[in-house]
């Protein structure tokens, strides 16, 4: 689930919008970005043909900490936000 304020989160895995599809990672290729109401996929660099999509859940670092697999070389290790 992505938070966007402390009333309003996001559950990728519900509606089947393709964002269910979307992985975690510490140094991703995309974001998110609320527009007018509407959630929006945005790349940060080009991303090549087979490439995985990827953006950082950010999850709040008040609920439990789930453990990142992400390999990346910044890694911070969980899927949770610094407090």
């Amino acid at each position: 689930m992505v938070g966007f304020s402390r009333v309003w989160s996001i559950d990728p895995s519900v509606g089947g919008s393709g964002a269910e599809l979307i992985n975690h990672s510490c140094e991703p290729n995309a974001r998110l970005r609320k527009i007018r109401g509407h959630v929006f996929v945005v790349s940060l660099r080009k991303i090549r043909p087979g490439e995985e999509l990827s953006y950082d859940y950010r999850l709040s670092p008040d609920t439990v900490r789930i453990r990142c697999r992400c390999s990346s070389p910044n890694c911070r290790g969980f899927l949770n936000r610094y407090q």
